[in-house]
């Protein structure tokens, strides 16, 4: 269910379409995909599964990181306008 993801944007007076999920589990990433927000998996715990990337790919996720510094640049870029936010 989106609806923790849609109160955090309305408390912050963003709208979904302009918030970005960072996540680690296919569950919440699939919150984030259906609240209409830009849904990333990030993942660089030993706690996850060997297939964490391959289940959030599943459920929709389209770039995941395991590397901080690959995600810092990700986030760069974004943050530069050389990404469209999509979900």
């Amino acid at each position: 269910a989106p609806d923790l993801y849609l109160y955090a944007a309305e408390q912050l007076g963003v709208s979904p379409e302009n918030c970005i999920v960072i996540e680690d589990s296919p569950t919440g990433a699939t919150a984030g995909i259906a609240a209409g927000m830009h849904t990333v998996g990030f993942g660089a715990a030993d706690h996850l599964p060997d297939d964490f990337e391959r289940r959030l790919r599943m459920v929709g996720v389209k770039d995941v990181f395991t590397d901080f510094n690959d995600f810092a640049d990700y986030i760069t870029d974004l943050t530069n306008g050389e990404f469209k936010l999509a979900s």
